[in-house]
């Protein structure tokens, strides 16, 4: 699964749990984009369905907060190579 693809997904989750209408308006993308990423990502038991809504579940908030601190680090390279040879 690329996950980079589905990140936009994984960050919008990260804030708490919503439906799909929020979901795909959060992200930008279309209906049928969200319902798959949606299926790709609880089939890997990252996000998971409750009343109506859809939220991180445990391994995917452990997996959103990893990749949120290797965009930050990614962000953070070009700054620092001005500074360090």
């Amino acid at each position: 699964m690329a996950l980079t693809r589905r990140w936009p997904v994984l960050d919008a989750l990260r804030t708490g749990a919503l439906d799909w209408r929020d979901l795909q308006e959060r992200v930008g993308v279309s209906r049928p984009t969200v319902h798959r990423q949606l299926r790709a990502l609880g089939g890997v038991e990252l996000v998971a369905k409750r009343d109506g809504t859809f939220a991180l579940a445990p391994v995917g908030e452990l997996t959103a907060t990893e990749f949120s601190r290797m965009f930050e680090v990614m962000d953070t390279v070009p700054a620092l190579s001005q500074v360090v040879p």
